[in-house]
């Protein structure tokens, strides 16, 4: 029989609005309207709505702004 080990220091693979919106350092109400315009991604475990870590941070990869170049 194998055992899943856990490592209790980790960070959660799965976060709540809550926390997702504590992340992203942003208001929660912010965040459902965004849930709600499908503008993130998220996933949905039953009635729960949740985010992967790992999402949240390939969203931010994907929505920086490059700065232009002022001088050549």
């Amino acid at each position: 029989m194998h055992l899943l080990a856990v490592n209790v220091m980790e960070q959660p693979k799965l976060l709540t609005v809550r926390e997702a919106a504590q992340y992203l350092k942003i208001a929660e109400w912010t965040l459902r309207s965004w849930i709600s315009q499908k503008r993130i991604p998220y996933v949905k475990l039953g009635s729960r709505t949740m985010f992967d870590v790992d999402d949240l941070n390939k969203w931010i990869e994907c929505h920086k702004v490059a700065p232009i170049e002022l001088y050549d």
